[in-house]
């Protein structure tokens, strides 16, 4: 049989060569392609995988953590995230009562707006910051240990299981921490 990638019930693609060509899927082409022969003894031509490529399956797994993140924090900007590791540091601060005067007004500032009492808004603030670490912590590792999975697959047709494991793992990890996600 010639070197058949792909079979659906209007088109038979195979490489000739460096050439891929694709014609109609009929009997006469089943014989002259292999594909009849082939497809007596039981065989099956797979749909082309999910993922082509390591690349696009990594993608993929950097996307879905991504995403992830956000089904639990919500949309954010990026610029208030990147405050986050500051308005954790100035909360503890202030609880702590040795706020530099840059921490207290991050707080108070938001604190103003919200009506909120300062040290209400830092407990709030220290709180999120702790589950927020944990879950990017996890999901760091999921990604990691999805990543070396699909590094050491050769096989591009286990690249979506090993994605649709993580998903699922993920959502494991979620309910751990008492958060449910879709």
């Amino acid at each position: 049989m010639k070197n058949v990638h792909y079979n659906d019930a209007k088109q038979i693609m195979f490489a000739e060569g460096d050439v891929f060509k694709v014609v109609p899927n009929t009997d006469e082409a089943k014989k002259v392609t292999g594909v009849a022969a082939w497809e007596a003894e039981g065989n099956e031509i797979k749909e082309p995988p999910t993922f082509a490529s390591k690349e696009e399956a990594l993608t993929a797994v950097n996307k879905f953590a991504q995403g992830f993140t956000e089904t639990i924090t919500g949309p954010v900007p990026l610029d208030e995230k990147l405050s986050w590791d500051a308005k954790y540091a100035a909360a503890l601060a202030v609880k702590e009562n040795t706020a530099t005067s840059d921490q207290e007004t991050l707080i108070n500032d938001e604190a103003v707006i919200t009506g909120e009492d300062m040290i209400d808004l830092a407990n709030v603030i220290i709180a999120k910051a702790k589950m927020y670490k944990r879950i990017v912590s996890r999901v760091a590792g999921l990604r990691r240990a999805m990543t070396a999975q699909i590094e050491a697959e050769s096989d591009p047709y286990k690249y979506e299981d090993i994605l649709n494991a993580g998903k699922i793992k993920a959502g494991e990890l979620a309910a751990e921490l008492g958060l449910s996600v879709s």
